[in-house]
């Protein structure tokens, strides 16, 4: 604010002193600070990777539901474009889901500990 000179623009706001605007700045404030708790904690379990597909899915919905409820008109190119987004998004998870399926079987099938008996 001060590099930019927007002190006095601030300052002078006629809603600072306001109570629910503080109140809704507190909670937008909140809200963003979980998402990025969120974010991270997405990456820490996953991979940078699938939480970039995951956003990219997201945005798609996104778009697409305002595309909806604003029943705006778009291209044939707009609309195939997009397909491929979700396309593209689709055969990664189906392809993920498929290595995880994989590893679960391959560590199934080496940990054979059922015949092992336990002690009394």
């Amino acid at each position: 604010m001060i590099i930019f000179s927007e002190l006095s623009i601030v300052i002078n706001y006629s809603k600072i002193f306001n109570l629910p605007f503080w109140f809704a700045m507190t909670i937008a404030g909140l809200l963003g600070f979980s998402m990025g708790y969120v974010t991270g904690y997405q990456i820490q379990m996953t991979s940078p990777l699938i939480h970039n597909v995951s956003g990219t899915a997201k945005s798609y919905v996104q778009t697409l539901l305002a595309v909806i409820v604003y029943s705006e008109t778009k291209t044939t190119l707009w609309l195939i474009s997009n397909l491929f987004v979700l396309g593209g998004s689709g055969l990664f998870k189906h392809v993920r889901a498929t290595e995880m399926k994989q590893n679960h079987n391959a560590n199934k099938n080496s940990d054979n500990n059922s015949t092992t008996s336990l002690p009394k």
